[in-house]
């Protein structure tokens, strides 16, 4: 099931070939899901925040998409 800004699981089976493959955990910043990814970026073109305000919404169980300032 998905929320307002995500894509559903049908869109996500049309598109999910065209990402490159995920990376396995090498040490550094870790992988983050292209999902996950695609979906905080759909978010931010949506909703017109910006994307330092991503950890403020539902994408943000860690710090994934935005460290820093």
């Amino acid at each position: 099931m998905s929320t307002r800004y995500e894509i559903q699981d049908q869109q996500w089976r049309l598109i999910q070939n065209l990402f490159p493959p995920e990376r396995k955990p090498q040490g550094g910043r870790p992988a983050v899901d292209n999902r996950w990814m695609l979906n905080a970026m759909l978010w931010v073109a949506r909703s017109g925040a910006p994307w330092r305000d991503l950890c403020r919404c539902q994408f943000c169980f860690t710090k994934k998409a935005y460290q820093g300032s």
